[in-house]
């Protein structure tokens, strides 16, 4: 009897252990993301790229900081349209990689843009991760000189992320 209880109780752990990841996978790792941050953009309006710096409070990473690289930019009438790569640093210094699209309305002070953007990896924790987060950004021009706009800007992030 002692050696049967011991083999259905072997059994019940190999059940519990091997169903475990098939519960987490079932469940899924996503995460919702939001938060706010503000920014510094400079546009190269001639060549139609740019960098933006910036930092802020975000869901999963606390404070985080931010650079991305602009590698298109256009304007048509009052639409501005724009591609870039991404990457935020966390807290301790793990890293989310996206690439992201975005499209806005020029306004008296600056513009009204949404950028999609979608995460491609990482570092750390973040190694693999996949997601899609949605950005509102308000900008004011700060300046303009010799083909180049800067502006200050705040944003509003929401989205999800797996990791």
């Amino acid at each position: 009897m002692r050696r049967f209880t011991t083999i259905l109780t072997l059994l019940a752990l190999t059940g519990a252990l091997t169903a475990s990841p098939a519960l987490a996978e079932e469940r899924g790792t996503n995460r919702p993301v939001r938060g706010t941050s503000t920014s510094t953009t400079t546009v190269n309006t001639g060549a139609g790229t740019g960098s933006v710096a910036g930092s802020g409070q975000l869901s999963h990473l606390g404070r985080f900081s931010f650079t991305n690289d602009i590698t298109s930019f256009t304007v048509a009438g009052n639409t501005i349209t724009f591609t870039l790569t991404a990457v935020l640093v966390a807290a301790n210094g793990d890293e989310i990689h996206n690439t992201a699209t975005g499209t806005g309305t020029l306004t008296a002070s600056g513009s009204e843009t949404t950028l999609v953007s979608t995460t491609v990896g990482g570092t750390g924790r973040f190694a693999g991760a996949s997601g899609t987060t949605t950005t509102r950004i308000s900008s004011v021009v700060v300046s303009i000189a010799a083909g180049s706009i800067t502006t200050s800007d705040t944003e509003r992030h929401e989205g999800s992320i797996s990791y």
